[in-house]
């Protein structure tokens, strides 16, 4: 409560903390502020889709990079392998069953 004209005490308008911006008394400003919330509401949900959208290609990405580092890993392997064919004609036969079994 806050002193009121004379001295005596009064009841603050609810709202009215005293503090920050003033309570808006003006029934015109609520629409505007309406409006404002409504489209802020708008841009926050179009931000969060196309977060959304973002993250889903970097997921994807992440997935292909990991399918590109298995590739490469298995195409050294198998490059390891065909040095070895190349060494007898027993070796070659052990390391193209492996591979044929492997596929």
């Amino acid at each position: 409560m806050a002193a009121g004209p004379g001295g005596g005490r009064r009841r603050r308008a609810r709202g009215d903390f005293g503090v920050g911006r003033p309570r808006t008394d003006s029934p015109r400003e609520v629409p505007e502020l309406s409006r404002q919330a409504e489209k802020l509401s708008q841009d926050l949900l179009g931000a969060q889709a196309d977060l959304d959208r973002k993250q889903a290609d970097l997921d994807r990405a992440g997935q292909d990079l990991t399918a590109a580092e298995n590739a490469g890993a298995t195409a050294a392997s198998d490059k390891a392998h065909c040095v070895v064919c190349l060494g007898s004609a027993e070796a070659c036969e052990i390391t193209l069953s492996r591979l044929m079994s492997s596929w």
